[in-house]
């Protein structure tokens, strides 16, 4: 899997990171979320939504310190962001 994490470049340059919360969720009523299609390719979404409301059961407090990739979250423009979408799906390997 490849991962890509990106804000706007004009938040990116005011370092938005806060303190938050981790809210850990019951799993039994979420389902897969359908696939889509990029650049003419079919993609994997891998996460998971639950068509009715849940309560947590537990929630974690985390720090920006707590994300192991903090530093190597890039800007974009908001105005090319379905360019940068599409330019990131094409260089992820597909199966033949």
């Amino acid at each position: 899997m490849y991962y890509y994490f990106s804000v706007s470049r004009q938040a990116l340059g005011r370092q938005p990171w806060r303190t938050g919360y981790l809210y850990l969720l019951p799993a039994d009523t979420f389902v897969e979320q359908p696939g889509a299609t990029y650049a003419g390719h079919p993609a994997h979404v891998p996460q998971l939504a639950s068509p009715v409301a849940v309560e947590a059961f537990a929630r974690l407090r985390v720090e920006p310190r707590d994300f192991p990739f903090l530093d190597r979250i890039g800007g974009h423009d908001d105005h090319r962001l379905a360019e940068y979408a599409q330019a990131v799906m094409s260089a992820a390997p597909w199966p033949d």
